[in-house]
């Protein structure tokens, strides 16, 4: 009854206020990173491994979990599954490893991770409740990300001038790439670059599973049956990359760059401020 009145989100804020922190004894995969990034690709080739399992975005670290009559089908559960997971957890910690559990015993693997791009928002409780994670931050330029999140209903219903929707897209991105300034030196944070992803897939992977303390396994770099048809199956291709010199205008550029242009300088996409469409382009460190 308690649960039907409040709402898991209230249950579970109540219930932590009256007990101690949930902390699990797990080190899931988390990915984060500003949309349109390539979390979705990184997704697909982590989940290749033979000891990795990484499904779609769930949501389930974020302050607003996705309800389970969409997380459930989505993650190849039944929603009342999902909800009872939900009704037995006194936190959403403790959903989040029941959730955990059940993704590993369903592909029959020993290590879960979850990609879901507004995770980079939530390191600080991602740490505190799980402290063994090791969290991957996907990093891609961000004139290339404006180029995709300008189509996105949620700014283009907010903003009408094209020049304006591309300064807010790099607001959010500078928003969200701006956390590694804080977390960088953390021994559990792996910083991965979109451009080294596509150019040098292997060399990338190899490093970052390295990084993960897991035994490399080449099923990555090679799609599976049921993702060849999919955009973000591999190979990966770098047309991508620099994408916005054709399909951002020049009053767009001129919006987005005094907001972006120093993180693009410091991440070593420009070199300095005098950049511009037709500048030689940078690859980043």
């Amino acid at each position: 009854m308690l649960f039907d009145l409040l709402g898991y989100r209230n249950r579970w804020r109540l219930l932590e206020r009256l007990g101690p922190d949930y902390v699990s004894a797990t080190g899931p995969i988390v990915i984060g990173g500003c949309g349109s990034s390539g979390t979705t690709l990184l997704r697909r080739m982590l989940n290749r491994h033979p000891a990795i399992a990484c499904g779609p975005e769930s949501t389930v670290f974020l302050e607003r979990v996705t309800g389970p009559t969409e997380l459930g089908p989505r993650m190849g559960f039944e929603a009342s599954e999902v909800e009872r997971w939900q009704r037995e957890s006194r936190s959403q910690a403790e959903f989040i490893d029941r959730f955990q559990a059940a993704c590993l015993a369903q592909a029959r693997k020993s290590v879960w991770a979850d990609k879901t791009p507004e995770n980079i928002m939530r390191v600080d409780f991602v740490w505190r409740h799980f402290p063994k994670a090791r969290f991957v931050h996907m990093i891609r330029d961000g004139r290339d990300v404006a180029c995709s999140l300008r189509r996105q209903t949620w700014v283009k219903s907010e903003y009408r001038a094209a020049a304006d929707v591309a300064a807010r897209c790099a607001a959010y991105w500078v928003e969200r790439v701006s956390v590694r300034r804080r977390i960088a030196a953390d021994p559990r944070y792996t910083e991965l670059r979109y451009e080294h992803l596509v150019k040098r897939p292997e060399e990338t992977l190899r490093a970052l599973i390295g990084a993960l303390g897991l035994v490399w396994s080449d099923r990555m770099l090679l799609p599976e049956e049921d993702e060849r048809a999919h955009p973000s199956a591999g190979p990966a291709f770098t047309s991508s990359i620099g994408r916005w010199r054709k399909e951002l205008s020049q009053a767009e550029v001129a919006a987005l760059k005094p907001v972006a242009g120093p993180l693009l300088i410091e991440l070593g996409y420009e070199r300095d401020s005098e950049w511009s469409r037709k500048s030689e382009l940078v690859s980043p460190p």
